[in-house]
């Protein structure tokens, strides 16, 4: 996806907007990634943004376990998910997915914008906007994933004895060399 349009769809939804902006003030460089140890919590607290944060770590064996999410994620899990991999509260079809779009930002340097409904027992819940970026270790490498999302409620089902699945309706990538 052209730069411009990617930018667009973020600037449409403030979280995602304001989760950008941080990331950008952390950037060293056009040409690097953030390391996490820069991203200010105070600002993403500003921004009104870490209720809804996420932040996962790849692993030597190529997997994501997750070591944050905001208060408004966690509601959304029967069990608090941080600390497990992915496939320790995901169904392993959403794993995998999910997986693979984590290794595409982390390993490929890109930023992904993705919107689509929610379910929960089945049903739409609510219909998210997200946006994944990458963030290095100390050592400059590529090493997270963090991402925010912004929803907007159609439905109401409150059935938690399971993760929310997450239906990407629409996933566009751009490299972060760009943004």
């Amino acid at each position: 996806m052209p730069a411009t349009e990617f930018l667009k769809r973020v600037e449409d939804s403030p979280k995602l907007a304001a989760l950008l902006r941080v990331w950008r003030m952390a950037r060293p460089g056009p040409d690097k990634i953030p390391p996490k140890i820069d991203l200010d919590p105070v600002l993403l607290g500003r921004e009104g943004v870490m209720p809804y944060i996420w932040l996962a770590q790849i692993t030597e064996a190529r997997e994501f376990r997750v070591a944050l999410v905001g208060d408004q994620v966690r509601e959304n899990f029967p069990s608090n998910p941080v600390d497990k991999l992915f496939p320790e509260f995901l169904s392993a079809d959403h794993a995998r997915d999910m997986t693979e779009r984590y290794l595409k930002v982390v390993e490929d340097r890109m930023a992904e914008y993705s919107e689509g409904p929610v379910l929960r027992g089945g049903s739409v819940s609510y219909y998210g906007r997200r946006i994944l970026l990458p963030l290095a270790a100390e050592n400059w490498e590529a090493a997270y994933a963090i991402g925010v999302f912004q929803k907007e409620e159609v439905g109401y089902v409150d059935d938690k004895s399971t993760g929310p699945t997450y239906l990407a309706a629409d996933v566009q990538y751009c490299s972060v060399d760009l943004i």
